[in-house]
């Protein structure tokens, strides 16, 4: 069967609900303009919560 989306390999499913938040007006346009940015965006939470120690590598 031929999706839209691919899987990334980053342990997410499509049972899984989705996490939503806005932004400011110049980061919400940036960050529309990034390729791929759904990966980008889960990258950089994920690298945020390791460099706060909420997340263990």
């Amino acid at each position: 069967m031929r999706t839209k989306y691919k899987d990334t390999g980053l342990g997410t499913t499509d049972k899984q609900p989705p996490i939503s938040v806005k932004f400011p007006p110049n980061i919400d346009q940036l960050l529309r303009s990034l390729p791929n940015r759904s990966d980008l965006i889960r990258r950089y939470v994920i690298e945020g919560l390791k460099r706060d120690g909420q997340l263990q590598e």
